[in-house]
């Protein structure tokens, strides 16, 4: 058995500043995180507009020059920018290969966005599906109907989203790593007593 402490965000730093005209991904540019399909899915949504913020790695230069019109790459962003562009998105992707945890779709539910992430790894824990976005399965199309679901009203999600990210702020993480101290010094005095 183990106890698990997730970590956490800053819940305070984030806000809605209403959903804007485009998707949010917040990703390195490198085999792992899957952008291809991202790019992929909006190829099948042209009338959509998809911006990627983190850094390229230059073996993944090609996918910048051959994205469509309606995907931008901004390259690393400084966290103020962030900040905005997590509280002005109309929703949020991830498309990570089994994502240990992943902060990121946290952030954006934060800001009351809805998340669209592959159903692997982390992402299960921490998105609700139906509920705080939609899971999927890693292909562009499944992608793609889902974001078209997301943008009729991504509004909707927000109360639930911003609920969930709740869950993780840091004074929750600071209860829990103080309890999981405590307990272990109790059990460790009480083993050293019966021993």
């Amino acid at each position: 058995p183990a106890t698990v402490i997730y970590p956490p965000i800053h819940i305070e730093k984030y806000q809605n500043k209403g959903y804007g005209t485009f998707w949010l991904s917040v990703s390195r540019i490198d085999k792992w995180k899957r952008i291809d399909l991202q790019i992929d899915a909006f190829r099948l949504l042209p009338d959509k507009k998809l911006v990627i913020a983190g850094k390229i790695y230059p073996e993944y230069e090609y996918l910048v020059r051959e994205a469509p019109q309606n995907v931008t790459f901004l390259g690393p962003v400084p966290d103020e920018e962030l900040l905005n562009l997590y509280g002005s998105c109309r929703g949020f992707l991830t498309t990570a290969i089994d994502e240990d945890y992943g902060l990121t779709p946290l952030e954006a539910m934060a800001c009351e966005k809805p998340v669209v992430a592959v159903c692997e790894g982390g992402y299960q824990e921490t998105v609700t599906h139906a509920y705080t976005g939609f899971l999927v399965a890693p292909a562009s199309w499944d992608i793609a109907e889902a974001i078209r679901m997301v943008d009729t009203d991504p509004s909707r999600f927000g109360p639930e989203a911003r609920r969930k990210a709740e869950q993780f702020d840091y004074k929750i993480f600071k209860e829990q790593l103080a309890t999981y101290v405590h307990t272990c010094l109790h059990e460790y005095r009480t083993d050293e007593h019966t021993s």
